[in-house]
């Protein structure tokens, strides 16, 4: 007999109503918790700035997620990511960054970067990360750094989704080429 602990299966969901980080197993560095005074709807996580006068990196990495199974071929299924992010700005400096990354076998995907160029309200972001998954287990990364995290008051990340998602919209390109004598016949 044995214990063994294998990754989360997809879709999975968090919007840490929980009240904890431990539940769904994230590792997290330094000024990271969860606030139920913020979020879309609240509770949110919450980096809090403040709290680092020099430069700093502090991360909120998810457990693994178990491989999909995919290959580069185009289909009709896939899987995504989204989430709300919010920054509660001080210095509009651009100084400080919440960068969100994909980490797949060996490979960090950088999704998207954040720099603290005035406060903004809840967005959604949403992204297709099939081909960066392919035959992986992965992990979705939030990391923030900067000069100064006085500069900021919080980043706020609530509703993470990772999913799976199929259509029937998808797109092989094809070339047809007349060939023959006379070119009466098509080639495709």
């Amino acid at each position: 007999c044995g214990f063994v602990d294998t990754g989360f299966d997809v879709p999975f969901e968090e919007n840490w109503t929980s009240g904890t980080l431990t539940l769904n197993k994230w590792t997290v560095g330094s000024n990271w918790s969860v606030t139920g005074q913020v979020g879309n709807e609240a509770p949110s996580v919450k980096y809090e700035g403040g709290k680092s006068p020099a430069g700093y990196s502090s991360e909120l990495t998810s457990w693994h997620f178990n491989s999909m199974g995919y290959d580069d071929c185009p289909m009709g299924y896939g899987s995504g990511l989204s989430y709300n992010i919010k920054l509660s700005d001080i210095t509009f400096s651009g100084t400080e960054e919440l960068i969100v990354e994909l980490l797949a076998g060996n490979d960090v995907f950088e999704l998207k970067r954040y720099k603290n160029e005035g406060s903004f309200d809840w967005l959604q972001e949403d992204f297709d990360i099939t081909l960066k998954i392919l035959d992986n287990d992965f992990q979705v990364r939030f990391r923030t750094e900067g000069v100064n995290s006085s500069d900021i008051n919080a980043w706020y990340v609530d509703n993470i989704s990772v999913y799976t998602y199929y259509t029937d919209n998808w797109y092989m390109e094809i070339q047809a080429v007349r060939q023959g004598n006379p070119e009466n016949d098509i080639r495709v």
